[in-house]
């Protein structure tokens, strides 16, 4: 998922929050904050149930230094992968005392997010495959198994995670979303 446009003037700054210890983060996840082992920090909005606080814009260092400028081992531990498709970052067991890799998030509000649907197995799926996931008014959920994703096959009336108030102009597995079910809100 990315930002596609926002109703704000200035789309706002990105926020950096410790990964939670041997969380796995990518660039494009839907993000909560949650709290474990006595440390708040980053998690991906992973589960249907997940109220949404930001998308992932990067991962870095407390500075803001991307992990593709750093050296493993010396700057950061755990796994990291760049990927055209989004970087990965697999938190170490210490992260959140040690190297302290960031998400770099931006909150989402009242931002329109563009988002590929999948099978709910992490495919990317056309829109309309399943009743109303190409309706306007539908709701989505995240993909359990790709939180860069939305699950095409949960397209519902009954509320969930993301709205539907656009179809992508282009690419018939996207469409453009907004988060309902939001950390900040409810």
């Amino acid at each position: 998922m990315r930002l596609y446009e926002s109703n704000d003037s200035i789309l706002a700054g990105a926020e950096l929050a410790p990964i939670l210890n041997s969380v796995t983060v990518t660039v494009g996840d839907a993000l909560k904050l949650s709290h474990a082992s006595n440390y708040g920090g980053a998690d991906a909005a992973d589960a249907i149930t997940d109220r949404i606080y930001s998308i992932c814009v990067g991962i870095s260092d407390e500075s803001g230094i991307s992990l593709v400028n750093l050296t493993a081992t010396t700057d950061y531990d755990g796994t990291y992968t760049n990927a055209l498709s989004g970087d990965t970052y697999v938190a170490a067991a210490d992260n959140v005392t040690d190297k302290k890799i960031q998400a770099q998030m931006i909150p989402i509000g009242n931002h329109i997010i563009e988002a590929t649907l999948s099978d709910g197995s992490g495919t990317a799926q056309e829109r309309g495959t399943t009743t109303g996931s190409d309706q306007i008014g539908y709701y989505l959920s995240v993909d359990t198994s790709d939180s860069t994703m939305l699950d095409e096959t949960s397209a519902s009336t009954s509320s969930e995670q993301f709205i539907i108030v656009k179809n992508h102009p282009i690419d018939s597995t996207k469409v453009l979303v907004k988060a309902v079910e939001m950390q900040r809100y409810n």
